[in-house]
């Protein structure tokens, strides 16, 4: 039986085996980490990890997959401030590997994170659309129990 972690999605998750790998402190270029997230199990992790790494220098992109808990960065330079910003959000990140990125690793990464933006923007639409037609019914809805109203009188 799991224990529930208690997060914002409520699912059941077991952590992942901790097997930290380290990468050289003085790499320079592009290179793809890949983090295990036991708790990243639904969208707003996702969000929070995206916020926490706005900020941080040399990220150019992001990939998450959330049924494996795992995430891709895409960066220059050192790892270190990626690992240092993951782990200080209490998702019990963990740096599996990293290796020099290749021009289709990056390519694939970009996509991802282009996709992600471009089905977030779909989301945005069909929820203002959902929200116009909430309006629009309970007006009716009001209109006509207040003409039901008057009816009566």
């Amino acid at each position: 039986m799991s224990k529930n972690r208690g997060g914002p999605c409520g699912d059941d998750v077991k952590p992942a085996a901790d097997t930290d790998m380290q990468a050289s402190s003085d790499a320079s270029g592009e290179w793809v980490s890949v983090y295990a997230v036991p708790k990243m199990d639904c969208p707003s992790e996702e969000r929070m990890i995206r916020l926490a790494l706005n900020g941080v220098e040399g990220i150019r992109a992001l990939s998450f997959d959330l049924s494996n808990r795992r995430l891709k960065v895409v960066h220059d330079g050192e790892v270190e401030p990626v690992t240092s910003k993951l782990k200080t959000l209490g998702l019990g990140a963990s740096l599996q590997e990293t290796v020099a990125a290749n021009p289709e690793t990056i390519k694939a990464a970009e996509f991802s994170a282009a996709s992600a933006k471009q089905e977030s923007g779909t989301l945005r639409w069909l929820l203002g659309i959902n929200a116009l037609l909430f309006v629009v019914e309970m007006t009716a809805g009001l209109s006509h129990s207040h003409a039901k109203v008057r009816s009566t009188i």
